[in-house]
């Protein structure tokens, strides 16, 4: 019921800026140019938007342990002493359960943006003075514009924290058949996650079940994004600014000169 409400004072404020003469069902956009202006595709636009993050959210919320209900999932992997013989891995429906839960955390990323100084009021106003939406993407460049250490480092340990721990539940049992104690501890999850993140993969400890192998590849290719921007801002840190640039410019004419 909250989420519904929630929704409903969404579709409320997008209505704000409704002429009262106007019908409910048409939702109009600071526009400067009334030409340009379709009420119908407008209204239908937001509407499939509002629909789709209210399924998506609706369908995040509705992961929750079942009371009561807990089987045995036995899955068999690959064993790390002998390949051609199998380990059978087992695990509790909430362990999945469990590792699903995380999406929950979108919800607290998207509210830390949410209240932002890029995101309140007085940032929305400039926005639509400008034609754009002070939404979570407008407020997460604006970070990486002007404090792109600190949000790279925050979706760094943030991501790796998590990753390391849905890890940790899912390659525990498979080392405790083995009677190994990697992964037993959180370090060793935490050293995977880390050394797949950067791309560099010693091998020392790896995943061996299908939930491990496929996080680890879904850390790797978040890896390589988070590694492109660290890439990016190292580049803007070392590039000349525009009265560098001049000075270079000047003193390499004079040289020549000379």
């Amino acid at each position: 019921m909250s989420l519904v409400r929630r929704h409903t004072i969404k579709t409320d404020w997008l209505n704000l800026y409704l002429p009262k003469e106007l019908s409910k069902n048409t939702i109009v956009a600071d526009i400067h140019n009334i030409e340009d202006f379709n009420p119908k595709r407008t209204f239908l636009s937001i509407r499939s938007a509002y629909r789709l993050s209210f399924w998506l959210e609706s369908m995040i919320f509705l992961i929750l342990p079942v009371p009561w209900y807990d089987p045995l999932i036995v899955v068999n992997s690959a064993n790390i002493d002998d390949h051609k013989k199998n380990v059978q891995v087992c695990y509790l429906l909430s362990d999945f359960i469990l590792a699903a839960m995380f999406t929950r955390l979108y919800f607290a990323v998207r509210s830390i943006y949410n209240y932002s100084k890029y995101s309140d009021d007085f940032s929305r106003k400039i926005a639509r003075h400008h034609g754009i939406s002070a939404n979570m993407r407008f407020a997460f460049k604006s970070g990486m514009t002007n404090a792109p250490g600190f949000t790279i480092t925050y979706l760094f340990v943030s991501s790796t924290v998590v990753l390391a721990y849905v890890l940790k539940v899912f390659e525990m049992p498979y080392y405790a058949q083995l009677e190994s104690h990697d992964f037993q501890n959180y370090f060793s999850s935490f050293w995977c996650v880390v050394i797949s993140i950067t791309t560099i993969g010693y091998g020392d400890t790896v995943p061996f079940t299908v939930f491990g192998k496929i996080l680890i590849m879904f850390a790797a290719i978040w890896g390589t994004f988070l590694i492109s921007l660290i890439i990016a801002i190292v580049a803007n840190i070392f590039a000349l600014n525009r009265n560098e640039q001049k000075a270079m410019h000047h003193l390499l004419q004079t040289r020549k000169a000379a």
